[in-house]
């Protein structure tokens, strides 16, 4: 009876180590919550409302700063290549938006805003990759007809500058003696998508250490990723 008794309890503690070895961390890759995450929420939202404000380089220092205490939220680094891309920022801004597709791989828009940093940048064929990733990942018609037409207009613009438009490569293709007539190369001017910004995160209190001012009233909750950010 008491060797029963003994084996039962055995395989109780052993079945519960083995599962505190296996479980999801509640801050793993690609998941949210646990008290990083809560701390960092106040921060992520604040930056919202001084992203509604025009306030840009606010709302990026509140966007890095939820990142630092929360790293496993797409959100939060979709949010923050906005605000670099809004501060002209675009390298920055590219590295936050792999980073969010990295831990978001289905996330259309994360796809479609990386391509707009990278179209800043002029790497042309890059940007049309991300904008066919973005497609692949089925975005709202409206969405998905202004990818396609801003995919054809970098196409244009590329096979001006005589780059190739299927190999990838963006090295000149040039004429003979067309070195020394070479114009300075134009500024890339597309119609480019919205970024888009994801929406403030409910329920949330904020401290009153970071509060934003009386002055800032905050925009009505709304349900992730609805809410665009244009130019």
């Amino acid at each position: 009876m008491h060797l029963q008794r003994f084996i039962s309890v055995s395989v109780l503690l052993l079945y519960i180590a083995c599962t505190c070895r296996n479980g999801v961390h509640a801050e793993s890759p690609g998941m949210t919550g646990g008290q990083g995450w809560s701390e960092a929420l106040p921060y992520y939202n604040r930056g919202n409302r001084y992203m509604n404000q025009g306030r840009y380089e606010d709302a990026l220092h509140d966007y890095q700063e939820a990142v630092t205490r929360c790293s496993t939220d797409s959100d939060f680094f979709v949010n923050l290549g906005t605000a670099y891309e809004k501060c002209a920022d675009f390298s920055n801004a590219q590295k936050s938006f792999e980073k969010a597709i990295a831990l978001n791989k289905e996330d259309w828009s994360a796809y479609n805003n990386l391509a707009n940093s990278l179209t800043k940048q002029d790497k042309l064929a890059e940007a049309i990759k991300a904008f066919e990733e973005a497609l692949k990942r089925k975005p709202p018609s409206t969405d998905a007809e202004a990818i396609n037409k801003d995919i054809g207009d970098i196409k244009k613009i590329m096979e001006a500058k005589g780059i190739s438009t299927t190999s990838g490569s963006q090295a000149p293709v040039m004429s003979k003696g067309a070195q020394s007539k070479q114009k300075p190369r134009p500024v890339v001017e597309t119609k480019r998508q919205p970024e888009h910004h994801s929406s403030a995160k409910i329920p949330t209190e904020t401290p009153a250490a970071i509060q934003a001012p009386a002055s800032a009233p905050a925009p009505a909750p709304a349900a992730k990723k609805t809410s665009d950010w244009g130019y």
